[in-house]
């Protein structure tokens, strides 16, 4: 009979105190913690700040959540501490697996945490998983402008290859990703499970009609490119008494609270980080522009859990959660024209929202549902052998 497993996950990224009813995200570490097999979730990252976390909100911690504990290294804040992170995570994943029975090690990425993964690994005989959350090649496009994109594909091929070909496993977190893993590493152990989302039991839209971009508000979200769509459209906006709801943090909300003002966008609220199940609960659809290949936007997963509809910037692959005029519409990155004109359209069309919401329900219950997550995580654990 197999031992209660103990995960320990690395993050390079800020992790909250605490993970808690009102922590954003850290979906990952909530669909492991589902998994009845799984006595504990320890993870352990950078101290800093993180929109995890809302600002003013109670603790309680309930259910899976208890299961999940995190630990801050202090001191890693800053550029440095993000760059250096690879050192902080071996040592106090060193101390930690000293302490405790840990049977399996999860890394955020195949980047920062996945070396300090590998290494603890090795040193502890510990299989290691290596979770891949983006298309690293597209947001290599998008971050470091400062350095070429042919050295950074280097030093990232490097480090990907040293990485996955010591890992037990190699896990997207989507169907998409765990394909395209397939193909880089044919002879490696690949596998998927999509982070969970608990979506509330009493979703009631409201009106008026109204859109809503919820994510962090930096430059590969997109949030200009939906402003500038919304001020072609800005009369039929303001004439339907139509309303936008922009949820987020990041260097993005200045430029665009400007931009607004502007433009005279008045019918667009910023609410800051905020309880992004309310945000959805007065929202009719969902726009999306993330301008990087993300196969798996969570965001889009939360909106088609409550029956909310999106419009994307997309192609034919990327991202899986849309499935084109049936459950919302994709257009072709940074074609703010078509923007517009596929959001004034579906506003126009209540009939397609709600073919759209009624399908998006749907392909939420196939494919995301915690209970598939559950098979999913048990069938990999199974095939390193600690389940």
């Amino acid at each position: 009979m197999s031992h209660p497993i103990t995960v320990l996950y690395l993050f390079e990224s800020s992790v909250p105190k605490q993970v808690s009813q009102q922590t954003l995200g850290f979906g990952e570490l909530r669909a492991l913690a589902t998994v009845p097999e799984v006595e504990s979730v320890v993870a352990i990252g950078r101290a800093g700040s993180t929109y995890y976390d809302r600002p003013n909100s109670t603790t309680a911690v309930e259910g899976m959540d208890r299961k999940i504990s995190t630990h801050q290294i202090w001191g890693t804040g800053s550029v440095i501490g993000y760059w250096l992170s690879p050192l902080w995570l071996f040592m106090n994943g060193f101390v930690f697996l000293l302490q405790h029975r840990v049977s399996v090690i999860h890394a955020e990425s195949c980047y920062l945490s996945g070396l300090a993964a590998i290494v603890l690994g090795s040193i502890f005989k510990k299989p290691v998983i290596i979770e891949y959350h983006v298309t690293y090649e597209s947001l290599l496009r998008k971050r470091f402008l400062w350095v070429s994109l042919k050295w950074k594909q280097f030093v990232w091929n490097k480090i990907n290859a040293w990485v996955a070909h010591r890992a037990a496993v190699l896990c997207g977190n989507c169907e998409t990703v765990a394909n395209q893993l397939l193909r880089s590493f044919p002879d490696s152990l690949v596998s998927f499970y999509n982070p969970l989302v608990s979506p509330p039991r009493n979703h009631q839209s409201t009106r008026p009609v109204t859109l809503c971009f919820i994510g962090r508000l930096y430059p590969d979200k997109g949030l200009m490119y939906f402003l500038s769509a919304l001020n072609k459209i800005k009369h039929l906006l303001r004439d339907a008494g139509m309303r936008v709801s922009i949820a987020g943090e990041g260097p993005d909300r200045i430029t665009g609270t400007e931009y607004a003002a502007k433009h005279g966008l008045d019918f667009i609220t910023f609410l800051g980080t905020t309880d992004r199940w309310e945000v959805l609960r007065q929202s009719d659809m969902l726009i999306n522009t993330t301008v990087v290949d993300a196969a798996l936007e969570m965001v889009i997963v939360e909106a088609a859990a409550v029956g909310v509809p999106t419009i994307c910037f997309g192609t034919d692959m990327f991202p899986e959660t849309v499935i084109d005029t049936v459950t919302g519409k994709k257009v072709c990155p940074g074609n703010v024209t078509a923007l517009g004109n596929a959001i004034s359209t579906a506003l126009s069309d209540g009939a397609t929202r709600k073919r759209w919401s009624m399908a998006a329900k749907k392909m939420f219950d196939r494919r995301y549902a915690g209970q598939t997550q559950i098979q999913h995580i048990q069938s990999m654990y199974q095939s390193i052998g600690i389940l």
